[in-house]
């Protein structure tokens, strides 16, 4: 094992996403879109704050119960 170089305090941030299912029909895909509105120390300052996942099947996503598609 190596040895330790540098460790420094991580503050927690509260942080709540807000998310939306997108359906591309060029690429016939879909995607996971989740944004939090805000930059984080940890995520840092990004395009739009905010996170796409590429999904092959969108039925492996799990919705809250009482979720309506738009």
């Amino acid at each position: 094992m190596g040895s330790l170089i540098k460790m420094e305090p991580m503050v927690l941030e509260k942080v709540s996403y807000t998310f939306e299912k997108k359906y591309y029909s060029g690429s016939q895909s879909s995607a996971l879109l989740l944004n939090s509105g805000k930059s984080t120390v940890r995520d840092g300052t990004y395009s739009g704050n905010g996170f796409s996942y590429s999904l092959k099947d969108a039925a492996i996503i799990d919705f809250p119960p009482g979720f309506k598609e738009l």
